[in-house]
């Protein structure tokens, strides 16, 4: 899990088989996102929310629209 630090009920999850879910209302309803499938970390960018920056066996990917 990864939470929004300036907007707390954003919060991010990768799941076991690596795809990402966001949600906006505090982890009542989480929406897939776009993000490649193998994912294993996620950081938020404290100063930017909708920077996301996610790493995985193949590389990093780089989000800046919170991983839309």
């Amino acid at each position: 899990l990864a939470i929004d630090p300036t907007t707390p009920s954003t919060i991010y999850a990768v799941t076991f088989a690596g795809a990402l879910y966001k949600s906006t209302d505090a982890a009542a309803t989480f929406k897939r996102n776009t993000a490649p499938v193998g994912l294993s970390t996620l950081v938020v960018d404290p100063y930017q929310n909708n920077h996301l920056v996610a790493g995985s066996s193949l590389g990093v990917w780089v989000s800046a629209t919170g991983g839309e």
